[in-house]
């Protein structure tokens, strides 16, 4: 099946081009973060991905409401949301690195999940965010997106060890 898809192109210009239709984006809504929900991040990035197309066209073609923007008016400005080729990067490797906290949440849910699943779990994070560390780390110097990654990938694997220190220490 082909249908027309919106792209914005690096100038800002929307372009049309023919597809084979993966995935109706038109019936996806967007997900909000939840700071209290474990992968809210991950599900919201990935609608996101999924709903690319449709966010760039929308803050492109966003204008203030005719009669409310002023010259010293402060309203936000949604064109000023879209992303780079390179935020957009970004949010694939953030993306790939929540993955893994995705598919682990879903196997410590299960019934049959006792406590002996849960130091593998654990080292398995732990040894994920090291590497992702190490991996921006040597990115870092190609982009501030990379070294933000890095910061944040070698917080979380700091953190992982510290609870995992207090559960051998216990």
């Amino acid at each position: 099946t082909e249908f027309e898809r919106l792209k914005v192109g690096e100038s800002g210009d929307i372009e049309w081009l023919a597809v084979e239709e993966v995935e109706d984006e038109q019936q996806l809504e967007l997900i909000a973060n939840n700071k209290t929900r474990w992968n809210s991040t991950f599900m919201m990035l990935d609608r996101a991905e999924k709903c690319r197309t449709r966010l760039q066209a929308y803050c492109s073609n966003w204008r203030p409401e005719k009669g409310t923007a002023s010259k010293d008016d402060d309203s936000y400005d949604l064109r000023k949301d879209i992303l780079s080729p390179e935020e957009w990067e970004g949010v694939a490797e953030v993306m790939k690195v929540l993955k893994p906290i995705l598919r682990y949440t879903k196997v410590a849910e299960r019934r049959d999940t006792g406590l002996q699943d849960w130091v593998p779990i654990v080292d398995k994070l732990i040894s994920h965010f090291y590497e992702a560390s190490q991996r921006f780390d040597s990115m870092a110097h190609e982009s501030p997106v990379y070294e933000w990654l890095h910061i944040c990938s070698e917080k979380a694997w700091e953190k992982l060890n510290n609870y995992y220190q207090l559960a051998d220490n216990s």
